[in-house]
């Protein structure tokens, strides 16, 4: 029988801009141990995965079942591009710009235009963001 789905917890802002600060903080530092846990989880995940892999084929087995999961080896096919002039020509060419994803080199773009020159369909947009460091 599956466990019960845990109730969303309710989220209680500080009072105080103080305690804001404080419990950004603390946040923060519980963030920055969770995803020192799952970097370490993610390794040891990758050095079994790369194991199984490895393995299984010398095994003669495509799979192996273990108490409470199966694991098996598939090929897949990746896209991957050997000649990008030659791939932005098709592009190009086809319009086919659904090949392409739709994102900004920050660095790229920030360094071009701190230096004064400006971009033909770019404009920065303001966000306003925190600094939050310990005291």
């Amino acid at each position: 029988m599956a466990a019960a789905a845990a109730k969303p917890k309710k989220i209680v802002v500080p009072k105080t801009l103080g305690a804001c600060a404080d419990r950004l903080y603390a946040i923060k530092a519980e963030m920055s141990a969770l995803n020192k846990k799952g970097e370490e989880l993610d390794k040891e995940r990758k050095a079994i995965q790369e194991h199984v892999i490895n393995t299984l084929p010398k095994s003669n087995a495509t799979g192996v079942a273990g108490k409470v999961a199966n694991v098996k080896t598939m090929t897949v096919e990746v896209p991957q591009v050997k000649d990008w002039d030659v791939f932005y020509g098709y592009v190009r060419k086809t319009k086919r710009t659904d090949l392409l994803q739709r994102r900004l080199s920050e660095g790229a773009i920030n360094e071009i235009l701190d230096s004064g020159k400006k971009i033909p369909g770019v404009e920065p947009f303001p966000v306003v963001k925190i600094s939050l460091t310990k005291v």
